[in-house]
């Protein structure tokens, strides 16, 4: 595996177990089996690494979506797809999601590369752009639409942990109807 993955990687699990404010390159650099040296090889900096990290994010969740693309379904149909895949991505890539979750609310990541990760997110601003195209969504912006829909999967996920109750199928499709809902064009 390339070395720089792995520090990524395992900075992630660092995260999950410490928090944001507890990465630390010592430990980070042991988990890796590297030399701290190695590691600012690949990252100029604790920030550096942070931003790498946040992108490799965003292209793991591109993955997700991009394999629920099937554009021979309707709008609903592709968004619930896209919203479950996405649930259970980050039910079993608990890294990720903490790290998403942190980032998100504490503003370390450079505004530069929030917006590149926010280009990772282009399958499913195009659901929504159909959506607003075909005049099912009342929405303005698909941007502003991606972050409420991962507002709710987020607390959809929250939920599952702080209950300690697992979630089935249909309730996940209830959320994402709900989700798909909260989009749709109010009929007069």
């Amino acid at each position: 595996m390339d070395i720089k993955l792995e520090l990524i990687q395992a900075a992630l699990k660092q995260v999950k177990s410490t928090g944001l404010y507890g990465l630390s390159m010592g430990p980070l650099a042991k988990q890796a089996q590297v030399a701290v040296g190695k590691f600012y090889y690949h990252f100029k900096s604790k920030n550096d690494l942070l931003n790498h990290m946040y992108i490799y994010c965003y292209q793991e969740i591109e993955k997700v979506i991009d394999a629920e693309k099937d554009t021979s379904k309707n709008i609903k149909k592709r968004f619930v797809a896209i919203y479950k895949a996405l649930f259970a991505f980050f039910e079993s890539n608990k890294e990720i999601h903490a790290f998403v979750i942190e980032c998100t609310a504490s503003g370390v990541v450079d505004h530069t590369v929030q917006r590149e990760a926010a280009r990772h997110l282009a399958g499913l601003h195009q659901v929504i752009s159909d959506g607003m195209e075909h005049q099912k969504f009342r929405v303005f912006n698909p941007e502003i639409a991606t972050q409420m829909t991962f507002f709710t999967l987020f607390a959809l996920l929250s939920y599952q942990q702080q209950s300690g109750e697992k979630l089935v199928n249909a309730e996940i499709e209830d959320a994402a109807l709900l989700a798909y809902n909260g989009l749709k064009k109010s009929k007069k």
